[in-house]
């Protein structure tokens, strides 16, 4: 698998918008973008940090959760200016030039919270603002905390995590039984399976040769499905 970079992430998630509504699955119902993408960011933060402390009261292991949980932060940091700013990609340059930096280190938990409580300050910043409050340099201090949080609590590096989250969604959308017979993904809804399969190819993810041929029959389908609409 090719080391993904931020580019290749907003183009996972064009596998999921759908030309005809113009909207991102799953939130095809969502009336006010500029609330509800900053307002998941947040909550996403606090889902982050609430796995996290998981790990001590818990006999479970949320080693999975806690690294869902960090990607879940990023994605929504990457989408709530897609959404809002669409023809800004500008916006992402900041990302873009911190990617391969090593993040800021947080030394204990104590400090994880102040730098959480700092991201969520961050994300509400965004919430029904202008369009000129997205800028590249608030998007990279963002995505930097977000970098060093994951780091901490999830002891790996960021290439790792991000790999690896990607990996596993691009196995989940390639399982049959995901979809439903009028080309829909359960709980989901649209896919675009011609560039869910030229994503895969062009990164590289080890798949079997039978879930691509899966893909490329669906591909077809959907095609001629589209048309016909």
């Amino acid at each position: 698998m090719r080391n993904l970079g931020v580019d290749e992430c907003i183009a996972f998630q064009d596998v999921f918008f759908d030309p005809v509504t113009s909207t991102y699955s799953p939130y095809e119902q969502i009336q006010d973008p500029e609330s509800y993408y900053p307002m998941a960011l947040i909550g996403e933060v606090g889902s982050f940090l609430n796995a996290y402390s998981k790990r001590d009261r818990s006999l479970n292991d949320y080693t999975a959760e806690v690294e869902d949980e960090a990607v879940d932060m990023f994605l929504y940091l990457i989408m709530t200016p897609k959404i809002v700013c669409p023809d800004k990609p500008e916006l992402f340059s900041g990302i873009k030039a911190d990617w391969n930096m090593p993040p800021q280190p947080i030394d204990n938990d104590a400090a994880l919270t102040q730098v959480a409580v700092s991201c969520v300050n961050g994300a509400a910043r965004f919430s029904h603002a202008p369009q000129e409050a997205y800028t590249a340099d608030h998007l990279r201090d963002m995505f930097g905390l977000i970098k060093s949080m994951a780091g901490y609590a999830c002891d790996k590096d960021w290439q790792t995590i991000i790999n690896t989250a990607h990996a596993q969604y691009a196995h989940i959308r390639t399982r049959p039984d995901e979809y439903t017979p009028d080309l829909r993904t359960k709980g989901a809804g649209y896919q675009n399976f011609a560039l869910l399969l030229a994503w895969i190819e062009r990164n590289e993810i080890s798949m079997p040769v039978k879930r691509l041929d899966f893909l490329g029959r669906m591909a077809a389908l959907q095609c001629v499905h589209e048309k016909s609409i």
